[in-house]
């Protein structure tokens, strides 16, 4: 009961950010994905390049009770004070609402672009193909603020598995010089965002028809098919 009321007064009065499409109705990584696949090809027509980044955060579901031992020592039981409980009803609710600021935060400084699925985090920005070296400074800029809303909310980015991809039609070379908490992030060729692979070739109005008829074929909500036929 607690749960349904929580999400109604959340849902009604308008109080979760637009970027998140976790556990909330008639919302799924179906049109996350989409979105972003759209974004980027909507930059390449217009001749943009675009620099694309996939968070993993480590242990946003993960409260639970632990023992230190030492030699043939061990001592007693104590429960974490941060994450969530993984399987409870509510978790889903309260993690929404505690990571509601962040895609407002990441995007303040109007060039960046987030999509959020519960804890999948993707972040782009795009430019001109003559501005592209100004994608690692916006990018940079949008990682310090990340950084700044870890520390002071108690979480971690897991720089093993977060990656960053450049997609472009421009000849010209690009390398990445994104940096996390003084730690460089790896660029990718392929990332994969909610359990879906983000190619360059993929872009393009061929491939994103390809990516919408995989989606409805698995099964899209009615409501998402329309949407992904009239993208078609």
């Amino acid at each position: 009961m607690i749960t349904s009321r929580l999400d109604w007064y959340l849902e009604t009065n308008n109080l979760l950010t637009s970027s998140q499409a976790g556990f909330r109705k008639c919302q799924s990584t179906n049109q996350q994905v989409v979105f972003l696949g759209q974004s980027i090809k909507d930059a390449l027509d217009q001749r943009y390049s675009a620099l694309a980044l996939f968070v993993d955060f480590e242990a946003a579901f993960d409260k639970r009770f632990s023992a230190a031992r030492f030699g043939n020592a061990i001592s007693s039981f104590k429960q974490s004070e941060t994450g969530l409980p993984q399987g409870t009803v509510i978790s889903p609710i309260l993690f929404n609402i505690f990571i509601n600021d962040l895609p407002d935060l990441l995007a303040s400084d109007g060039l960046t672009n987030t999509a959020l699925f519960a804890d999948d985090l993707a972040i782009w920005c795009s430019t001109p193909k003559r501005d592209q070296s100004k994608l690692n400074t916006i990018l940079n800029l949008t990682l310090e603020r990340l950084h700044l809303w870890c520390i002071e909310n108690n979480m971690t980015v897991n720089l093993k598995k977060t990656t960053c991809q450049f997609f472009t039609l421009n000849r010209q070379p690009f390398s990445s010089q994104l940096v996390y908490n003084a730690m460089p992030v790896q660029q990718s060729d392929v990332s994969i965002y909610l359990k879906c692979a983000k190619k360059r070739d993929m872009l393009n109005r061929r491939g994103l028809v390809g990516l919408c008829q995989k989606i409805i074929q698995a099964g899209a909500p009615k409501a998402h098919q329309t949407a992904l036929l009239w993208m078609r």
